[in-house]
């Protein structure tokens, strides 16, 4: 079960780190797909640091937690997963559930669970 946890993790972490290098080589295609419009240099330098670094801390997080088994940073990698589902929470209250939002919505939601319970696997086995 520890390897299933791991393989779980490092996949999602892996997609965050291919998404991010999608954003680098791609920027104004790939905020295109997300619903943004990338406007000359300083859109497509937002998408590229902005953007693209929070795909790279979630999947870096999530890259190392994996490779250690660490309780401790999948809690760390569900706080800027967190924060993002709070985002679009928030806009959900504010302007309704718009055409495409359960999607992103549905992956921050079962990624945060999969850290969740890979978090809770490994601290049972490694209890500090």
């Amino acid at each position: 079960m520890r390897n299933f946890w791991r393989l779980a993790v490092g996949l999602i972490g892996l997609g965050s780190i291919a998404t991010m290098l999608a954003l680098w080589w791609r920027p104004a295609v790939m905020a295109g797909t997300i619903g943004l419009e990338a406007l000359g240099p300083v859109g497509l330098a937002t998408v590229r640091a902005d953007i693209a670094g929070l795909f790279a801390t979630i999947g870096g997080l999530m890259l190392v937690a994996a490779w250690r088994g660490s309780a401790h940073l999948a809690h760390v990698a569900m706080v800027p997963v967190a924060a993002a589902l709070t985002g679009r929470i928030i806009n959900a209250v504010d302007m309704g559930l718009a055409p495409g939002t359960l999607g992103p919505i549905g992956v921050e939601c079962v990624t945060l669970i999969i850290l969740f319970a890979a978090a809770r696997h490994w601290r049972a086995r490694n209890p500090a």
